[in-house]
């Protein structure tokens, strides 16, 4: 065996994207308004927190996470039995400003005014684009490069 010997480097294949179903892709809110805590039912404005993460974690009305569902915040903490808290590296927890969706997203391509294309997730024949809705949201978001 020689241990100086150099081994041919092979051109790697690219990880295949992932499908809608796998980045928790979340449909349009029923109001049209983007995601943010501000309409989560897991937030407590009261407390600026969140239900799914730990007490010492604040939540402020401009942030977001991949767990949101639309609804009226909570008026109360709330401690589901048997789930455990998430953390907010695990949820995506960030600074949302005006609110997040896929028509913000730097992967969106506009189709009309509800709908666009994602070139960063598979269609059902596993390449890119997938259909989205333009205020749908999922945790492959990324903002707009400023400028871009």
């Amino acid at each position: 065996m020689n241990l100086g010997q150099s081994i041919p480097v092979q051109n790697p294949t690219p990880a295949p994207l992932p499908f809608a179903w796998g980045t928790l892709y979340r449909h349009a809110n029923p109001d049209g308004s983007r995601k943010r805590c501000v309409n989560c039912v897991f937030w407590v404005p009261s407390n600026h927190q969140c239900s799914l993460h730990e007490a010492s974690v604040q939540v402020d009305d401009q942030d977001t996470c991949g767990y949101h569902i639309f609804g009226e915040p909570a008026d109360n903490w709330n401690m589901f039995s048997g789930i455990q808290h998430v953390k907010p590296e695990l949820s995506g927890l960030r600074d949302a400003g005006s609110g997040v969706s896929c028509a913000n997203c730097k992967f969106y391509q506009v189709v009309d005014q509800t709908s666009g294309l994602c070139r960063a997730v598979a269609a059902k024949n596993g390449q890119p684009p997938q259909p989205v809705e333009s205020l749908g949201w999922c945790a492959r978001y990324q903002g707009m490069a400023i400028g871009g």
